[in-house]
């Protein structure tokens, strides 16, 4: 849920924004929860990956799903 989360806020809301093939290639990558050891080293404790971020958030607006 963090991750779907940190995603859709991360979309630009670009009223006349053109979507292009290349949008369907974007891969962005987001580290959830991330957390120390006792050695202070940083681990990651999740890897999220959000596909073609702006054509979900389209889809989302054509069915009228807001952000919030």
């Amino acid at each position: 849920m963090l991750g779907i989360k940190k995603s859709v806020d991360a979309t630009l809301d670009i009223p006349l924004l053109q979507l292009t093939d290349k949008d369907y290639a974007i891969r962005c990558q987001y580290e959830i929860a991330p957390y120390r050891t006792e050695a202070s080293d940083i681990v990651k404790a999740c890897t999220f990956y959000d596909y073609a971020p702006q054509i979900f958030a389209s889809i989302r607006k054509v069915c009228g799903i807001s952000k919030l």
